[in-house]
């Protein structure tokens, strides 16, 4: 390297040596070396949430068309499992961006006039910010409404929670840009950006396809008559009431272990539509206020923006599935 009579490099030798160095260094910060040391502590499970969302329920292989890799699925994500991601996520070193902070529960408040609400996330102060309707300083929910499925959440936030859940167990983030780049901003059209090539070969987590879920939900039977789920009350699921309920492993379970495929909140799959659907993506599985006249041979299904965040009586939620790419 070049250096002048005095024996300091010269400026071209610096940014000759400059160059070379951003040549062998990742030029995004996402991407930066340093990213997986700057993260925040890991978020903390209780042992409640930790059986709600263990992704335990194992998928067996399709070997018919069209074919679908063996994957493991979780149950409907609850608030309680929403939120510490969440809230890690937008911490200093994570630095993910949400569009919507998700709520506990929707329910129709007055079914005689159709009025809905659903319990608001205020990151309150009296319990150190955690969740609004715990006792402080205990893993015990005033209403239980933590165990409810988080809902008011578009396919952006979904998107970018599935990478900030697999980052935050130290997984590689499926969910990236055509550069390799870890998509952390819900406010930006993410569903446009994601680069398939850049999923495969990555063992975090990511939504299922339209296929996968239904797949799934029927649990090898020909429609949702036959998928192995019992029916209580005459339902075959959470639909046709007043309230999102509980997330949990009992009930409406199909064959393959999986609750809540139908009815009690909506769940977003990552597959868009085409013609006047086109830039509109897949709702599956019905909400609790779904009637029960949607519920025949197959599960109700609808498009939507990827903006969109249901509320006013409509669940929006979703789960999640370990890659099988």
């Amino acid at each position: 390297m070049k250096k002048t009579k005095s024996g300091f490099l010269t400026a071209a030798a610096v940014l000759s040596a400059l160059a070379l160095t951003l040549a062998g260094c990742p030029q995004n910060p996402e991407e930066g070396g340093d990213r997986k040391d700057k993260l925040p502590v890991p978020p903390a499970f209780n042992d409640t949430a930790k059986d709600y969302y263990n992704v335990n329920a194992s998928i067996p292989a399709k070997t018919t068309e069209p074919q679908i890799a063996a994957f493991k699925m979780s149950t409907l994500l609850s608030y309680e499992i929403w939120w510490p991601v969440r809230d890690w996520a937008e911490k200093p070193g994570a630095d993910y961006t949400f569009a919507n902070p998700g709520v506990m529960a929707q329910h129709v408040s007055d079914p005689a006039s159709g009025t809905f609400s659903g319990k608001p996330d205020t990151k309150s102060a009296a319990d150190g910010g955690m969740y609004d309707n715990k006792v402080p300083g205990t893993n015990d929910t005033i209403s239980g409404l933590c165990n409810k499925p988080v809902c008011d959440v578009s396919l952006r936030d979904a998107i970018i929670w599935c990478n900030a859940l697999s980052e935050s167990e130290g997984l590689d983030p499926v969910y990236r840009d055509s550069s390799g780049n870890i998509l952390l901003d819900a406010t930006k059209a993410v569903e446009t950006l994601i680069d398939p090539e850049q999923m495969k070969g990555k063992n975090g987590y990511r939504l299922p396809y339209a296929e996968e879920w239904e797949y799934a939900l029927l649990a090898g039977g020909a429609d949702i008559t036959q998928a192995g789920i019992p029916g209580i009350d005459g339902k075959l699921g959470m639909y046709a009431t007043s309230r999102t309920t509980t997330v949990s492993k009992a009930g409406y379970t199909n064959t393959w272990g999986l609750p809540d495929m139908l009815g009690n909140a909506w769940e977003w799959v990552l597959t868009e539509g085409t013609g006047d659907n086109a830039g509109k993506y897949l709702l599956m599985g019905g909400d609790f206020n779904e009637p029960e006249s949607s519920f025949t041979s197959t599960a109700p299904r609808k498009y939507v923006a990827p903006t969109e965040i249901g509320g006013r009586g409509q669940a929006q939620s979703f789960r999640v599935m370990l890659n099988n790419k």
